[in-house]
């Protein structure tokens, strides 16, 4: 059945009709409808006057498209309007267009942008004479287009001339394989930033590389560089010159720059990039310098990658360090004028494995074993802010936290009062009332007063290594943990000497109490949250971790009478790895060359490695071995041998700029000239040392009854020791 046309009176008669007056009504409504239809269209012709004559549909005239002139000049036509001055808009002025009031809006035509507009202010980089090169974003001219490779900043804005990707192209692939060898890609000597007082000197430091079979690069700071390099000229008389060379080593490139001392032609130090086979520890995967959201569209970050790898050169692989006192523009270049910029630095220290053994007497090592790792990633704890004294905010906020807690303990006499049962945790929070009430008027009796602490407690972290924040309390109730112990003792800081805070950041309101305030982020090993990290390094090891947390640490601290204050507990907020750096994978401890008369002591050995804050592993000549580890084969010679594991890094770190152009903290990464390195030489072995590890092996080779060494005096050289 059909539904009914209405509701109410309406709908009940429409039901009670027959079906057939129903289908009379409908019918009636529809023509109704379209005769509607039909005068409303005939109107709006006759009021346009514009429609077409076509059979298609057409858009009713009020309703012009946007951007329709004549459509407008019609509807202004019907309304009686007076006529207006209209004015042409194009494509990116069509936003302009009101449709709910179907009104064109009229703009200043000064206010339009057109091409010939944009062509007026765009720099003419397409357009260019054969052999010119003018910079993106200001339009001038580079005054030495053949030493863009090094003149690679417009010496107008400092924006790049020539982006790292481009240098790319020039190395071959067999470069990339070779290790220790030095390639020079290019390099220039003249003016530091006018490179038409500059000279291409590229052939002659190739030919210096040669002569050194690319292992080095070296130039004397006695020597005449005008002579060595640009053929006894002067390519800028009367200015101080410095010397740029981008090259490529153990396939990763590096830009270094050196300059001229107080003498004309001679450098203020000497300069070498060392290649060899010594195995880099660190390698920087990626480096930008800008706007913290990176490149876009070609600006507002530039690729520093090539700079910040010269230094891991420098360093001989082991570690990168950019101080907070450098100015960054005059290095990289100025990305993005007058904007705060970051330093963004994706960075990889390699991981290794190892085998150390070493033979006892009378149960204890003969000489000591020792393998450590500390590689150094820094900054991991920025603070954010840090406040030494009292705040009229945290007065209120301790005010009403300690209101909180007497609300809470009233309610809990008030239950004993009533006769109920307490538990054993409410007894004790009741206990504290009165303590709580003293503190809480003692609050009201203070004055507000502090000093801003972030710049020296961020100090403080820098001097730690980037990685620690240790203040030292008088009396601390709980023992500090391994790690912790294990660094302070690499830093040489005394825990049981109490720090005087007055001392270290000031003494804001005297005579009496103060509170030290400090909001801090560790930011991990990843900054940038790279979720694509690989868990491994290019070495092929395992990569470790830190985690990312906030936190807030607050001590209150009373003075004495000397005017000292110290804090009760530890201040210690630290960066214990996920994973131990160092790992032992196996170690056993018994005969020298019968396996049956070994024992697996792998995990007392990896106890003591965690006990040292799992970065380093120390066996002095004191441990006794058969109390630690059992006697396998008693009355014989027994060996100690150890495999172990060192975790790499794979991360990502940014620091923001402040001030202005500086660096907030500085960076470390790799392994510092203070810190462990597993990579580093080991001490050889004395003659006493060989001496043993032959006759062990004369021992093995004895046991098979095939070795004639020892009839022929072999090992005669041996002397005493044999």
């Amino acid at each position: 059945p059909a539904a009914p046309l209405g509701s109410g009176r309406r709908a009940r008669d429409a039901a009670a009709q027959k079906p057939s007056t129903r289908r009379r009504r409908r019918a009636h409504l529809r023509g109704t409808t379209t005769r509607r239809y039909k005068r409303h269209r005939a109107s709006a012709t006759q009021m346009a006057a514009v429609a077409p004559d076509t059979d298609e549909w057409q858009p009713p005239p009020h309703e012009p498209e946007i951007g329709d002139i004549e459509s407008y000049q019609a509807f202004a036509r019907a309304l009686n309007a007076p006529p207006k001055k209209l004015i042409p808009i194009g494509e990116r002025d069509r936003r302009w267009y009101n449709k709910k009031s179907h009104i064109l809006l009229e703009a200043d035509p000064e206010a339009l942008v057109t091409p010939e507009k944009l062509a007026q202010w765009r720099p003419n980089i397409d357009n260019v004479p054969v052999g010119e090169r003018r910079c993106p974003q200001c339009g001038h001219a580079h005054k030495n287009p053949a030493l863009v490779k090094t003149y690679c900043l417009c010496h107008h804005c400092s924006f790049i001339h020539e982006p790292a990707s481009t240098i790319a192209s020039m190395v071959k692939k067999k470069w990339l394989r070779e290790q220790g060898k030095i390639r020079i890609l290019a390099a220039s000597y003249g003016h530091p930033s006018d490179a038409s007082q500059a000279v291409d000197c590229t052939a002659a430091l190739e030919a210096l590389c040669e002569k050194s079979a690319r292992e080095s690069l070296f130039l004397d700071r006695t020597e005449d560089l005008r002579r060595t390099l640009s053929n006894g000229k002067d390519p800028a008389p009367g200015a101080r010159k410095v010397v740029i060379v981008r090259y490529i080593l153990n396939g990763r490139r590096g830009t270094v720059s050196t300059w001229e001392g107080n003498f004309a032609g001679r450098l203020k130090e000497d300069f070498e990039i060392k290649g060899g086979a010594a195995r880099p520890l660190i390698n920087i995967v990626r480096a930008q310098y800008g706007q913290p959201g990176g490149i876009k569209n070609g600006r507002g970050a530039f690729d520093v990658t090539d700079s910040l790898q010269a230094r891991v050169h420098a360093a001989r692989g082991r570690f990168c360090i950019v101080k907070r006192d450098e100015h960054l523009p005059s290095w990289f270049g100025e990305p993005s004028l007058g904007r705060a910029k970051t330093l963004t630095v994706e960075y990889e220290i390699n991981g290794s494995a190892g085998e150390m053994h070493e033979y006892e007497l009378n149960g204890r090592l003969m000489y000591p074993m020792s393998v450590a790792a500390s590689p150094s990633v820094a900054p991991q704890i920025l603070i954010e802010s840090a406040s030494y004294g009292w705040t009229e905010e945290l007065l209120d906020a301790w005010k009403a936290r300690y209101h909180k807690d007497i609300f809470d303990m009233q309610a809990i006499r008030a239950k004993r009062t009533a006769g109920l049962a307490l538990t054993r945790e409410d007894n004790n929070r009741l206990r504290k009332l009165p303590a709580i009430e003293e503190k809480l008027k003692k609050l009201y009796q203070l004055k507000a007063g502090s000093v801003d602490a972030t710049g020296l407690v961020q100090r403080r972290v820098e001097a730690c290594g980037g990685s620690l924040l240790f203040f030292a309390g008088d009396s601390p109730e709980e023992e500090l943990a391994s790690w912790a112990s294990v660094e302070l003792q690499k830093l040489q800081v005394d825990p049981t000497v109490a720090d005087d805070l007055n001392a270290e950041l000031g003494d804001p309101t005297p005579y009496q109490s103060k509170l030290l305030h400090i909001e801090y982020l560790i930011v991990g090993h990843d900054a940038e949250r790279r979720t694509e990290a690989p868990e491994a390094t290019a070495s092929g090891y395992e990569a470790n971790f830190i985690m990312q947390r906030k936190g807030i640490v607050e001590r209150v601290l009373t003075n004495t009478d000397e005017g000292k204050a110290f804090c009760s507990e530890h201040v210690l907020i630290g960066i214990p790895t996920i994973m131990p750096t160092v790992e032992v994978r196996y170690a056993s401890y018994g005969h020298p060359t019968k396996p049956k008369f070994n024992w697996n002591v792998t995990e007392a050995v990896k106890w003591l490695a965690n006990a040292q804050g799992g970065s380093r592993l120390h066996l002095d000549t004191d441990l006794d071995l058969d109390e630690t580890f059992g006697d396998p084969c008693p009355g014989m010679r027994k060996k100690l041998v150890i495999r172990y594991y060192v975790r790499g890094f794979h991360g990502c770190t940014r620091v923001d700029e402040d001030p202005m152009d500086y660096l907030s903290t500085d960076i470390q990464i790799g392994y510092l000239p203070t810190a462990d390195d597993p990579f580093g030489a080991k001490p050889p072995r004395n003659a006493t040392q060989i001496a043993v590890d032959e006759i062990q092996k004369l021992r093995m080779v004895d046991a098979t009854g095939r070795s004639t060494e020892v009839k022929e005096g072999k090992y005669t050289h041996l002397g005493r020791a044999w």
